[in-house]
């Protein structure tokens, strides 16, 4: 187990990663989680690929993620003319109503952003492209001078600082797009612009309606979100850090250091981080990568994400496989380089036993943790303290191994079900000296598990074993 990579690696599908052979390739070189964008992916797309993902997943006997990551509720520009240019210096004006925007005049899908302008507010559209600075605020309209121009597209995004929807509201595309990951048997699903707990309630609440308990993973890109992050930690299953359009909600000076705080926070409640955007971008048409993504991989890996992200590096980008195994190799050397944080100390037996095992494991200079977990907690509680060694998650539920591809240092193992304790130390042998693990005999195991087997968040056995 010397060479395992610790942090995950979620790289989005797309035309340049769908085919069989590329899903398989890439999972080799280091994926554990597949991001299906439905921003870009229709039904039948996300299908195909989330097949070849289980195919792919079946042969190499590795259990592998999917995760459905929502359009929400973004906020947007209205239809415009063809061919539409901003010039840096003209005027702008931004409305609440209007049929068809030009290079004046625009509009925005949700009119009560118009309300929350203020002069001297920057704007940006689509991903920077154009940058507008808010000069008159009207009734019900603001008028902005151009600061960077460029080409001006329907639908394109609309960002500022500060600006907030006044209630989210899960779209029909969303709803459909639900349907369509619980069906297809995906495995967590990412919402967009999550700005406070009772949106993941919301959306939870529509996943149970479809008859299955997806992972929640809330994507924190407006200012409401940075604010009310604890609240949705607890509603949430997990946490992004989704830098693009959270660069252009909040000042960009802020973006790392409410990175590391939102990585933090995620860690100190047991719940997986994921660090996102623009990691490896040049990777898009280069075959290295800069040495400033270099540095931000492994900045992100330094903080503690739970996991990294490919976007378009491999979704479009010429060189997918290779962005991949670059991203491994960052997070590999970053690894060791963690340093030590201290966590909020918790009183509950369950967190004790998992802060021991992993200060016994330490002492002993253990190969690995190895915990039986029926709900994916005890692996979670562990990975938490991000051990040196391995963590090696034996769950009867295929469910569960997937969901805890996304936690820190887990690899999870699809095994029989446990009746009785004594069965542990033979099952955590065999599964640790055989396929992929290639643990030694001799080697040191720390075992965390909690008894009686089937209560979930039991945890509350610690053993040691030699294998």
């Amino acid at each position: 187990m010397k060479n395992f990579k610790k942090v995950k690696i979620v790289a989005t599908t797309g035309p340049a990663l769908e085919s069989p052979e590329r899903v398989f390739a890439a999972i080799q070189a280091g994926v554990d989680v597949f991001r299906i964008n439905f921003s870009h992916a229709n039904r039948e797309e996300a299908l195909m690929r989330v097949r070849n993902i289980r195919n792919a997943e079946k042969k190499l006997g590795r259990p592998v993620a999917i995760m459905a990551d929502l359009a929400g509720p973004k906020i947007r520009i209205g239809m415009m003319k063809e061919g539409q240019v901003m010039e840096e210096g003209k005027k702008v004006t931004i409305h609440t109503r209007l049929a068809e925007g030009d290079a004046a005049n625009i509009t925005v899908n949700h009119p009560e952003i118009v309300e929350n302008l203020f002069p001297g507010c920057e704007v940006f559209l689509g991903d920077g492209d154009v940058r507008l600075e808010v000069i008159k605020k009207g009734e019900d309209n603001a008028v902005a001078k151009v600061t960077a121009g460029g080409a001006v597209r329907s639908k394109m995004g609309f960002s500022a600082h500060g600006l907030a929807l006044k209630k989210f509201e899960v779209s029909s595309k969303d709803k459909a797009d639900i349907k369509t990951a619980v069906e297809a048997g995906m495995d967590a699903i990412a919402a967009s612009f999550v700005q406070t707990a009772e949106d993941i309630k919301a959306i939870r609440k529509l996943v149970n309606k479809e008859g299955r308990d997806l992972m929640l993973i809330a994507k924190i890109e407006t200012q409401q979100g940075i604010d009310n992050a604890d609240a949705i930690l607890n509603a949430a299953d997990g946490i992004m850090v989704a830098r693009g359009d959270l660069g252009y909600a909040i000042p960009m000076e802020r973006v790392p250091h409410v990175q590391k705080e939102l990585i933090a926070l995620a860690r100190s409640k047991s719940k997986p981080v994921i660090t996102a955007t623009q990691m490896l971008e040049s990777m898009g048409n280069a075959s290295i990568p800069t040495r400033a993504e270099i540095t931000d991989v492994a900045n992100a890996v330094m903080d503690g994400s739970s996991a990294v992200m490919l976007s378009q590096e491999t979704s479009k980008g010429k060189y997918p496989l290779e962005a991949i195994k670059v991203m491994a190799r960052i997070a590999r050397g970053a690894e060791p380089h963690i340093p030590a944080t201290d966590l909020p100390e918790e009183n509950a037996i369950y967190d004790a036993v998992a802060t021991s095992a992993v200060s016994v494991a330490k002492h002993l200079s253990a190969g690995f943790i190895a915990t039986f977990t029926e709900s994916g907690a005890t692996a979670r509680r562990v990975c938490r303290h991000l051990p040196s060694c391995p963590i090696v998650a034996l769950t009867p539920s295929i469910d569960v191994a997937r969901r805890l591809c996304f936690s820190w240092g887990v690899l999870p193992n699809v095994c029989r079900y446990l009746k009785k304790f004594e069965d542990l130390d033979e099952l955590v042998s065999k599964t640790a000296l055989s396929g992929e693990f290639r643990a030694k005999k001799g080697d040191i195991a720390v075992v965390v598990a909690g008894v009686p087997f089937g209560k979930g968040g039991s945890t509350n056995i610690l053993h040691v074993v030699t294998l």
